[in-house]
């Protein structure tokens, strides 16, 4: 199901990854990071931009994202949260929605899923993904109630440290909306 085609990382961002002079070195002091408001928080290897989009779901229904992100040669590190209204379809099948996203983001890169592994963090559903095409994206996407979170590291020569990843990926947290 494609609830979530429109919900997925621009190729315009993505293509940040091959725009020389992003010089960020992915061994600088990582900082950690909570967007106004709370709801999560993330170490990034610097401080991340922020930008937004919404659209309309197929189903019915609004979605706002966020997006922070940075460029850290040679990865770009992107944190999107997605809210859904409490009154979506989507969130009535959360394995769909997550199946989704993966979906969507792999048809915005011309990649493909090459692998997909469903756990849970802090109890949420999530799913840990490799994307592989052009560029190589490993990450995560996790419904916590109403936001539906994608944590990605990307890059285009097709390899991404594990420590990179991991240092990342397990640095995210979901918060309390208005905690710190």
């Amino acid at each position: 199901m494609r609830l979530f085609s429109r919900l997925l990382v621009p190729a315009a961002v993505l293509g940040l990854l091959s725009v020389p002079g992003l010089g960020f070195s992915v061994q600088a002091a990582w900082k950690k990071f909570t967007p106004p408001g709370g709801g999560f928080s993330v170490s990034f290897p610097s401080v991340p931009k922020t930008s937004t989009q919404s659209a309309d779901q197929p189903l019915g229904g609004h979605i706002a994202m966020t997006i922070y992100s940075v460029g850290a040669r040679p990865n770009f590190f992107l944190v999107e949260d997605a809210l859904l209204d409490k009154s979506s379809p989507a969130l009535s099948a959360p394995e769909a929605l997550l199946d989704g996203v993966e979906s969507g983001m792999a048809g915005s890169t011309n990649s493909k899923v090459t692998s997909s592994t469903k756990t849970t963090i802090q109890g949420f559903p999530d799913h840990r993904f490799v994307l592989q095409g052009q560029i190589l994206s490993k990450g995560i996407t996790l419904l916590a109630g109403n936001h539906c979170y994608t944590v990605v590291v990307a890059n285009s020569a097709g390899q991404i440290a594990q420590a990179t990843l991991d240092k990342f990926v397990n640095s995210f947290k979901v918060q309390k909306r208005g905690t710190h």
